[in-house]
C-alpha cells in the first residue's frame, strides 16, 4: 500500500467517524425537545392555547423548534419564556410607598 493510498483511507475513514458522530448528536438532541403537549404540560397551560400563541405569534419571545409539520421546544427556551414573564406587583410597590410632598 502506498502513502497516498494509506492518507485517502485513512482520511476516508475520519470522514465517515465525523459523519456517524454528527447523527448520534442530532438523534440525542432530538430526545430532549419537547412535543407541544410535553411543552403545554410544562407551562401549565392547555396545548390548544399553545398552538393558539404560536399561530397568532402572540409571544415573539416565545421560541420553537420546526421541522417539518412538527414543533418542538427546548426547555431552556420555555424557561426563558417564563422568566420574561414575571412581573412585580407594582400596585403593592406602589401602595407601600410614602407620597413625596404628603405629611
Amino acid at each position: 500500500m502506498t502513502t497516498s493510498s494509506a492518507l485517502m483511507r485513512s482520511e476516508q475513514q475520519r470522514t465517515a467517524a465525523n459523519s456517524s458522530e454528527q447523527q448520534r448528536t442530532a438523534k440525542d438532541y432530538n430526545k430532549n425537545l419537547l412535543d407541544v403537549k410535553e411543552a403545554a404540560e410544562f407551562l401549565g397551560i392547555n396545548p390548544r392555547t399553545l398552538q393558539g400563541w404560536i399561530s397568532t405569534k402572540q409571544y415573539p419571545e416565545l421560541k420553537s423548534i420546526k421541522l417539518g409539520r412538527l414543533r418542538k421546544f427546548r426547555e431552556a427556551d420555555l424557561l426563558e419564556f417564563l422568566e420574561s414573564r414575571v412581573q412585580t406587583a407594582t400596585r403593592e410597590l406602589k401602595k407601600n410607598k410614602p407620597r413625596e410632598g404628603v405629611l
